[in-house]
């Protein structure tokens, strides 16, 4: 199931960017001040990212310690609307990582990317709700629920 998932997320993505235009591939001078985000920038080819996927590594030992996966609004790009909503589909930060300013790393790089040289403006977290309060309390600093969330459930009680 997992790997199904995995291979249903990747689908979402060549679909995506065979679409997505680069609209600006200027320095963003808010994060000129940002140890290693210039080089970053710099020896990054934006034509060929998947602006919807980041990851975070370790400097020292270069291993992999958090990711942000979104999935791009498919309705959009099956009605051949221009993608301006992304759908935050996976958070996760290693457990050793926890507390570091991570996922707020990962989340402003990620906003950055995605809506100044992609043009997406609009995020939502659709599933987190359900799986994870941790994570809505790290959230909620980058960003304001725009609805209420109600948990219903219906029970079928079997007939004798």
């Amino acid at each position: 199931m997992i790997l199904e998932r995995f291979e249903e997320m990747m689908d979402g993505y060549a679909q995506a960017c065979k679409v997505l235009k680069l609209v600006s591939e200027e320095f963003p001078q808010e994060y000129a001040d940002v140890p290693g985000f210039r080089e970053t920038w710099e020896s990054c080819d934006l034509k060929k990212i998947v602006p919807m996927a980041i990851f975070g590594f370790d400097r020292n030992t270069n291993e992999l310690v958090g990711v942000i996966m979104c999935q791009p609004n498919l309705f959009q790009l099956w009605n051949g609307e221009p993608l301006t909503h992304l759908n935050v589909d996976t958070a996760m930060i290693k457990r050793e990582y926890t507390g570091r300013g991570i996922f707020s790393a990962l989340h402003n790089i990620g906003v950055f990317l995605s809506s100044k040289t992609h043009r997406f403006d609009y995020y939502e977290g659709t599933t987190i709700w359900a799986n994870n309060d941790r994570a809505i309390k790290t959230i909620f600093p980058h960003g304001t629920p725009v609805r209420t969330h109600y948990v219903v459930q219906k029970r079928l009680l079997k007939k004798n």
